[in-house]
């Protein structure tokens, strides 16, 4: 019979199990299986997937409920479609760190909720933050460093007006979009070593920049160094 052995939390929110009596395969198999559907959004599948979880397991605590949200979930407002997590709103300290999942789903999207937030100092995490939308950090005047390694994507004017950001790390980015980081004053080295396209006035008046690497760009757009 299955007999749970020991039970940990993680600060990522899983709780991992060590158990006895089932087989690991079969089980693992069940739960990669109810993940896809569930990214899929195939409800029905996913539900029969659980099934199987629950009866492997003699309904023990794995699958669905082995989803606990960390602590600093409390720091969060946010809407989900069954698929993924869209953040509304944070009340959390000025160093954000973007939580990678909130009730078993991957946080996707935070939409202007940081817009003109005069007091976060850096953001980093997100592991499945793939764009930064128009203006998602503009006038952050307090915002010193972003890190957000999985985002492809930077918006119209994302970073506008961050007067005191100094560390970019957008590893994947792909490409920056018009105005993105214009006025960044205390910008002064920037790297993007996936970065294709690089749009009209993106480092716009970013007079202390002196050092950019941009490997593997292919199209820059009009007046994206002007003032430098």
């Amino acid at each position: 019979a299955l007999t749970i052995e020991a039970t940990t939390s993680t600060g990522d929110g899983l709780v991992w199990q060590t158990i006895t009596g089932v087989s690991v395969a079969a089980l693992q198999s069940a739960l990669d299986a109810e993940a896809q559907a569930r990214a899929a959004g195939d409800a029905v599948a996913m539900t029969n997937w659980q099934a199987v979880v629950y009866s492997l397991t003699n309904g023990a605590a794995l699958g669905e409920t082995a989803w606990q949200n960390p602590a600093s979930a409390a720091d969060w407002t946010w809407t989900s479609n069954g698929r993924e997590i869209t953040l509304t709103g944070y009340s959390g300290p000025n160093a954000v760190v973007i939580p990678d999942m909130l009730d078993g789903l991957p946080v996707t999207g935070f939409g202007g909720i940081f817009a003109e937030n005069m007091n976060i100092t850096s953001v980093g995490g997100g592991a499945n933050i793939k764009a930064v939308g128009d203006s998602a950090f503009s006038w952050c005047e307090a915002l010193t460093s972003v890190s957000l390694p999985a985002c492809t994507t930077v918006g119209i004017a994302a970073f506008s007006e961050c007067v005191n950001l100094n560390s970019v790390s957008l590893p994947a980015c792909t490409a920056v979009r018009y105005t993105a980081f214009q006025y960044c004053g205390a910008l002064n080295s920037v790297s993007l070593p996936a970065c294709t396209t690089v749009g009209d006035a993106v480092f716009y008046n970013c007079g202390n920049l002196n050092s950019v690497s941009l490997p593997a760009c292919t199209t820059v757009g009009d007046a994206a160094f002007s003032g430098c």
